[in-house]
């Protein structure tokens, strides 16, 4: 994919949901998040592309990444990020401060977990619980 249209879908970034077409196949990438004042929590899928992906999430200074993960046999990877104690000590999330989300809003990076391509960022406004 040219860098320019890369760069533009990345500048984009109010997006939940964004579906890159390629060749082979299209890879979608999904994201959310949900805020109170004692809670914390982004969701970032990415579909349709067999491989190993990592996550970044940003939210003012915070910034929290994934291990590398690799796709199911349906080519699907989630991740997680929460801070609620049982969710995380449980192995459902990666553990981030209840305070990581900053004026509503996150930015989450997908990226090839071997190679570190960025396939894109999302930009999600979050809800709240």
């Amino acid at each position: 994919m040219p860098h320019k249209i890369l760069l533009k879908l990345i500048a984009i970034g109010l997006l939940s949901n964004l579906t890159i077409q390629s060749t082979a196949s299209a890879i979608t990438l999904r994201g959310s998040c949900y805020v109170t004042s004692t809670r914390s929590r982004v969701t970032a899928a990415v579909s349709g592309q067999k491989g190993s992906f990592v996550v970044t999430v940003l939210s003012g200074d915070n910034i929290k990444s994934s291990k590398i993960k690799l796709t199911n046999i349906y080519n699907v990877v989630t991740f997680a990020f929460d801070s609620e104690p049982l969710v995380y000590s449980a192995g459902k999330a990666i553990a981030i401060p209840p305070n990581f989300i900053q004026n509503n809003s996150v930015i989450i990076r997908y990226r090839d977990g071997i190679t570190g391509r960025l396939y894109g960022s999302l930009g999600p406004i979050c809800k709240p619980f």
